[in-house]
This record gives C-alpha cells, sequence and structure tokens, in this order.
C-alpha cells in the first residue's frame, strides 16, 4: 500500500518491489518495530495491526502531499515541526484532503475484513517483548552503530558517501528509508585544509572588496555603490509570500495587470532579478541564505536550518548582528503563530530584538485565509512611527500563502479574470485566486511607499518574495515544465522556476544603482548593507567579493550573468573558500569570529 501511495500506480510498486528486495525488507524492519511497540503495550493482535497500519501509512501519505505541494518529499527534520501539525493542514488543497480520505477508507475497509475473518489472536506479553527486543536491536545494528551499519546497509543496496537530492532519496530508497537516508546519510564533511591559518588567509584576502558584476546584453561593468555615509536609514526588509510576476506564465493572458504598481517600482528604480534556491515553499531557508550569507547549497540535504542548527545560529554572522551593533533595533513582523519552524527562537539567535506575531500584531484583519498585506503594512507603518531609533524591519507576508482557491474569499468580487486555452478549470481557479491576491499585495506595496515617500526620514525598502507559488498543475497544463519532479528539469525550467523580480526603493538618493542585477538569497542580506552604506563584518565583505552572484543546486550564475547547472572551474576555488567558512561557522572552531576578535 505504502509504494502504491508513493508510486501512484501499482505497476509500478511491483516493479519497485521487485527490483529492491533488500529496499523493501528494511522498510518492513522498520514497519514490524512499530507493531510490536504497541503489541508491547496492549497485547491485542487485530488493534495492533490496526494502530501500526496507519502509522505505516501516515508517513507516506504526508510525503506524497508534500511533494504535491513543493515537488519535494518529507524529511525527518520537518517532523519537529508536530507542535503545529494543525498550522501545516491549513496548507493543504481540498484535492489532497479528498485522496487522503480516499486512501484511508480503503485501509479501514481491509481492515475490518481482516478483524471479520480471522478470530482473535493470543500472544504472550514475554514474547512479544522478546521480539520488540530483537527488532530494536536489528534496527540499531542496521542504522546507527558505526562501520557495523555501512557493511549491513551495502548489503541492502544502501549507498554510502553519495550525495543525492532528497528527491532521489526517496525514490531510490521509499518513505522510511529515505527518510533515515536523508538525515543520516549526508552528514557534513570537514573541507579539505581546513584550519585557523586558512580561515584567516581567506579573510585577509577579501578584505578589499566589490560587489558581483551588473549586467547588461554583453556589456559588463563593476555595480556603482555610494560611498559609506553617516547617516543610518531605516531599512525595512519585505518578503513578499510566493510572489513573483504572473506575466512569466506561459499561454495565459489576465483582464488588466495584477501588479502595476509594483512594475512601476521595478522599472523606475534598483531592481533585477532574484534566484530563490527553494520553490513552492521553504521560507525559512531564503531567511537564512539572507540573513547569514550561508547557502543551503553546503549544508547536508534535509536540514532546516531553524530547527536543526538552532545551536548554531547564535554563532552566524547576520545583517541584523551587524546593525545591532549600529544602534539599530531590529525587528521582525510575520503574520502567523512566532513557533511555526521554530522562529520564536531562531530569530532571537540571529538577532532581532522585537518579533511580532499573528497574536502580537495589532489590529489584525484577513484577506481570504491569512492575514492581509494591507494589515501587514499598518504594522510597519507602526513600528517606524513608535521611536526615533533607526530601525530594520523583516517583514514576512502569508496573505498569498498556499492554498489557492477562489473558495478561500467568500463573496469577494475579484477585479482580475484568467483566460487560458491550456489551463483546466481548477489550474485557472487557483490562478485566478493568486492573481486577485497579488492585486491587493500590489495597492499595500503602493501605499507604503508612499508613506515613506513622505517622510522625512531617510528609508530604504527591499521588496522580493521567497520562491514561486506551489500549484503545479498551472505550470503543467501551461506547458512552463514538463513533470513535477524538479530534479529532472532542464536548466531552461530551473531558470523559469527560481527566478522572480525584485526592487529597492529610497527617499534620499537621487541615482538609480542598477535596473539588471542578479542575485542570489545568500548575498542578498549584504547587498541591502551596501545599498546603505553601511559597514560590513569581514565574512561580509568576503561574501562581496565573491565573483559568482547566485547558486543552488542544479542551478549556478556567474559574473557575467551566464547560467549553468553547475559551478564552473573557473569558480571552484572561491565556492571551496565559501564552504570552508560556512563549515568553520556552522560546524567547525569558528575561527571567524576569533579574526574578528583578534584586533
Amino acid at each position: 500500500m505504502s509504494c502504491i501511495i508513493e508510486k501512484e500506480s501499482v505497476a509500478e510498486a511491483i516493479n519497485f518491489v521487485s527490483n529492491n528486495m533488500g529496499i523493501v525488507l528494511l522498510n518492513l524492519l522498520i514497519i514490524y518495530l512499530l507493531f510490536y511497540l504497541v503489541m508491547c503495550a496492549i497485547n491485542r493482535t487485530w488493534i495492533c495491526t490496526i494502530i501500526a497500519s496507519i502509522l505505516y501509512l501516515v508517513l507516506p501519505i504526508v510525503s506524497k502531499i508534500k511533494f504535491n505541494i513543493r515537488g519535494e518529499p518529507l524529511l525527518l527534520n520537518e517532523l519537529a515541526l508536530a507542535r503545529t501539525t494543525g498550522d501545516l493542514f491549513e496548507f493543504v488543497e481540498v484535492s489532497n484532503v479528498m485522496q487522503v480520505t480516499m486512501l484511508l477508507s480503503v485501509l479501514f475497509i481491509i481492515l475490518f475484513a481482516v478483524i471479520i475473518f480471522h478470530k482473535k489472536i493470543k500472544t504472550k506479553r514475554k514474547n512479544s517483548c522478546i521480539m520488540l527486543a530483537v527488532f530494536i536491536a536489528s534496527i540499531c545494528i542496521t542504522f546507527f552503530v558505526p562501520n557495523l551499519n555501512e557493511m549491513v546497509l551495502r548489503q541492502f543496496g544502501v549507498e554510502l558517501g553519495v550525495r543525492y537530492s532528497p528527491n532521489i532519496i526517496h525514490e531510490k530508497y521509499a518513505t522510511y528509508i529515505g527518510l533515515y537516508a536523508n538525515q543520516f546519510l549526508n552528514s557534513a564533511e570537514k573541507p579539505s585544509g581546513y584550519s585557523k591559518e586558512k580561515i584567516y588567509e581567506i579573510l585577509e584576502d577579501s578584505s578589499e572588496v566589490k560587489l558581483v558584476y551588473n549586467t547588461s546584453g554583453d556589456d559588463i561593468s563593476y555595480l556603482i555603490l555610494p560611498e559609506e555615509e553617516t547617516i543610518k536609514p531605516n531599512i525595512i526588509m519585505i518578503m513578499s509570500e510566493s510572489f513573483f510576476d504572473p506575466y512569466s506564465i506561459e499561454n495565459v493572458s489576465y483582464s488588466k495587470d495584477p501588479m502595476p504598481n509594483i512594475r512601476k517600482l521595478i522599472s523606475t528604480n534598483t531592481s533585477g532579478t532574484f534566484v530563490s534556491s527553494t520553490f513552492g515553499g521553504g521560507t525559512s531557508y531564503i531567511e537564512f541564505e539572507a540573513f547569514t550569507g550561508n547557502t543551503m547549497e553546503y549544508l547536508p540535504y534535509g536540514i532546516v536550518p531553524y530547527i536543526d542548527l538552532e545551536d548554531s545560529l547564535e554563532k552566524c554572522e547576520t545583517i541584523q548582528k551587524e546593525l545591532k551593533k549600529l544602534d539599530y533595533k531590529t525587528i521582525a513582523i510575520h503574520p502567523y503563530d512566532k513557533s511555526f519552524y521554530n522562529r520564536d527562537v531562531a530569530y532571537k539567535k540571529i538577532g532581532f530584538d522585537e518579533f511580532y506575531d499573528a497574536n502580537t500584531m495589532d489590529n489584525i484583519y484577513y484577506f481570504g485565509k491569512y492575514v492581509s498585506d494591507n494589515c501587514l503594512v499598518d504594522n510597519i507603518i507602526s513600528k517606524l512611527e513608535e521611536d526615533t531609533m533607526p530601525k530594520f524591519i523583516w517583514a514576512l507576508s502569508m496573505q498569498n500563502h498556499t492554498p489557492y482557491a477562489t473558495s478561500n474569499f467568500g463573496e469577494t468580487e475579484f477585479e482580475i479574470d484568467v483566460t487560458s486555452d491550456k489551463l483546466f478549470e481548477s489550474s485557472r481557479d487557483k490562478l485566478k485566486a493568486y492573481v486577485n491576491g497579488l492585486y491587493e499585495t500590489d495597492k499595500s506595496v503602493k501605499r507604503l511607499i508612499e508613506y515613506v515617500e513622505n517622510t522625512k526620514i531617510p528609508t530604504i525598502v527591499l521588496f522580493f518574495g521567497d520562491h514561486l507559488p506551489g500549484f503545479y498543475d498551472v505550470y503543467l497544463d501551461s506547458g512552463m515544465i514538463n513533470t513535477k519532479d524538479s530534479t529532472k528539469w532542464s536548466t531552461k525550467e530551473m531558470i523559469k522556476m527560481h527566478t522572480l523580480p525584485f526592487f529597492i526603493y529610497d527617499n534620499y538618493k537621487d541615482d538609480i544603482t542598477s535596473q539588471t542585477e542578479i542575485i542570489g538569497a545568500f548575498a542578498l542580506g549584504n547587498y541591502l548593507l551596501r545599498y546603505a552604506g553601511l559597514p560590513q563584518s569581514s565574512y561580509f565583505k568576503f561574501i562581496e567579493s565573491l565573483n559568482y552572484s547566485a547558486l543552488r543546486d542544479r542551478l549556478f550564475v556567474d559574473e557575467n550573468g551566464k547560467v549553468t547547472d553547475k559551478i564552473t572551474d573557473d569558480y571552484l576555488e572561491q565556492s571551496n573558500q565559501h564552504k570552508m567558512l560556512e563549515y568553520d561557522i556552522i560546524y567547525g572552531e569558528n575561527y571567524v569570529a576569533d579574526y574578528n576578535n583578534k584586533d
């Protein structure tokens, strides 16, 4: 049953089982462990069968739902979000709920038949405990005993020391072994040559820095930035949930532009292309990269930064900590539960002084299922007016979060209609819901910019999106992509699905800095510091010295704006240096901090 859920057809499931008997047996070992754990507790075979079967199916179903939303399977780290499982269900589309209901209904029918036609089997608790001990010992030897587990896993067909994406791991090993492999077989490795002397050398070499290149056609010029200024502008960094340009969707037209004000701001201010390191979800990954200058590409697959790196966040160099040195007040506003993705803990360690969520924001009101972007703007303005301290405000919106359906908005009269001879009605409905939400976001952004324009306090606003919306059927129907599996996207498809516009507005500079910049998440926060003319730590100066602007799995953008599916040889040395510094801060001895304090 689990295989059928994952592979989506009986034929594919049979083919997987016949070609991967070792993997199947390992998954069964875990399933029987669940069974005997329950057996030892209640000693009723038929009840154990029901409970274990439900447990057996829950993770594959959840993993499949996540794949349908974001194109990647469930990761073991994400089970730490169990305390906010209720929140997760808000993100699930009705179609997914129906699929789950049908699968569980089939399961209960099968189990009911087993109970009716089979007498109760009595099992001695002593025997159950013996079997449990045997299975626990087997699990420990197979998965956790150093050296011995490697020998055992190889016999069952599990490859060690190979870096695969989560999608490929789950495809090769199925849900349970896939969860294990993503968590334990992708560990951080110490870079070759790692030492205090090497870290110091890298930081010394990058003390004279430049920003990433500006590109325009075939002409290449350095991005010109202002000299350091004495003023400390208010800085507002807005990450708009699922913001992108809907005009990039092929074979679709709209009755009016869903983002006319934002489009004008892009064309009249410093702007460019933001390369997201994720798709359809994983917002906290983008936050982590933008705040720290680190990249998810150098971390083990499956890492959820705010959860798995909680103890390392205090060691990380962050733009918030840099601004606090300059007497900035650092404020985070996110109109959702602050505990989601462990933000309430992570934000403190990152360097935020204050964090306002849906329970502590002022005068909450909604648009559809979530707190409106207009409400978010109200709270940004309120925080700006509280006192005269220079402020860094991180505002993360929720209004345009999945699920997308016009039914989420009740009797709302939509101003934008969507037409396409390619989209099915369900896809058209999702896109219509999204673009009308974006239209409201556009009005909110205009209101904020008008407020900043009229204030006499120097202020900078950076506006960007975290990733494209997670409605795969829209992209598939329209012809933007050919498969849901992102590991099979071409480089052209990767560009389409990972690039979005951004702009920087300010009310006190005279010139546009650049309108053709291509920049990834790891460089975005530092870009903002430099734009404001504020000093940077040695680590952020290194980030600024890099001759590439965006980096993620199977997508690399060099200083010429050229896009390839991997890092080319010319940039390997810098990439290895970046990886070493990131390792030092997160996993190593933190010689970066020693370097900063050596004077």
